[in-house]
């Protein structure tokens, strides 16, 4: 229920975090609803202290001097900023998304708390912090139609933080749980996730964990692409993301690292046989360990001939002419990635022109 008149108070305002109970007397979270508020906490906006000693890193002229500050050298000040929920929205590889309420926007948005990837965890702290940050105005500056807006970075006892767009699950529903029943809608969600990861690769991000669960659909088709952003974190030599959707040179015993965009083919093609048959291609059991990098590397099965069966007769169905889609599947999930697509938008438009009546511009 929402809580719209501060009068009616029960005993439960009493239980309260003590500033979220003030700030609701104060008639500051009309809109906010009781359940919400039991399980919170309020953030406050900080501000440097004035006696904060600003440590100076060893000048040379190749090394300009450059401020850092330690989390004691800030304070919280009176201003309330962010009413944080205990409820996960989600959790992952890459760390937890909360449910929060921002008091100066009227909003509820998603606060993401990222955990560091392990190539992070162990470099010289200034360096992390610069290169997080940079990717952090990196992400604030992305302007893209299938991609969330980002509010706010911050950090909290040095874990970065992101505060970004949330999207209404009466609206909006994952990939996953989607029932896609044509060739045009196939087309249609491909062609936007391939346009938003060349988009952001032109920005210098790459996703690394493309999966059913980060597409987001609305009712009208319009496709969000959630975790961009903390992608480029993860090294080129890493395993991180899902083994279902990875590619088999994606993982840390690949002598020569990968191609981002070629490796990204290979997650779109495994995507495109979930969307047309429902069913997942790759079942891997248990977490991303050395013998599952292992298989993905060397012993990555071809398409059986059940499989094969499967595509065909549901690809048919659902508008495609199903030989010609079945061969851009096996063309992007070539072991060689040189085999494959080049781009993800390359794989878009073959999927598309496998159409029984593809559009004009892909054909």
């Amino acid at each position: 229920m929402a809580v719209s008149n501060v009068e009616q108070q029960g005993s439960w305002v009493e239980n309260l975090d003590p500033d979220v109970r003030r700030l609701y007397k104060e008639g500051k979270l009309q809109d906010v609803s009781q359940s919400f508020l039991e399980k919170s906490h309020v953030i406050f906006q900080r501000r440097l202290r004035k006696d904060a000693v600003v440590p100076q890193d060893v000048v040379s002229p190749d090394n300009p001097p450059k401020a850092r500050y330690e989390e004691s050298d800030y304070e919280k000040t009176e201003e309330p900023r962010y009413v944080v929920s205990e409820n996960s929205l989600g959790s992952g590889g890459f760390g937890t998304v909360l449910d929060i309420y921002d008091l100066r926007l009227g909003l509820f948005l998603a606060m993401k708390r990222l955990k560091l990837p392990k190539n992070l965890q162990f470099v010289d702290r200034d360096q992390r912090e610069d290169f997080i940050e940079l990717e952090a105005k990196t992400q604030g500056n992305l302007r893209h139609k299938n991609l969330p807006v980002t509010y706010d970075f911050f950090w909290d006892n040095g874990t970065p933080v992101f505060v970004m767009e949330k999207f209404d699950p009466k609206e909006y529903f994952s990939l996953k749980e989607s029932a896609v029943t044509t060739a045009e809608a196939i087309t249609k969600i491909l062609d936007q996730i391939s346009d938003v990861v060349m988009y952001c690769h032109d920005k210098g991000l790459y996703h690394q964990d493309l999966k059913p669960t980060n597409i987001l659909i609305d009712k009208n088709g319009l496709v969000k692409v959630l975790d961009f952003g903390v992608s480029s974190w993860v090294s080129k030599d890493s395993s991180a993301g899902t083994m279902a959707y990875l590619s088999p040179e994606r993982n840390a015993l690949h002598p020569k690292g990968y191609d981002n965009l070629r490796s990204e083919v290979f997650t779109l093609g495994s995507m495109l046989y979930e969307m047309v048959t429902g069913k997942p291609l790759y079942d891997f059991p248990g977490d991303d360990s050395g013998s599952m990098a292992n298989i993905r590397l060397h012993d990555m099965p071809e398409l059986n001939d059940e499989e094969k069966e499967l595509f065909l007769k549901k690809a048919a169905e659902k508008g495609f002419d199903a030989a010609q889609l079945l061969a851009v599947l096996e063309k992007s999930h070539s072991k060689d990635p040189q085999e494959r697509y080049e781009t993800p938008e390359a794989l878009a438009k073959a999927v598309d022109a496998a159409r029984v009546n593809p559009t004009t511009s892909s054909s």
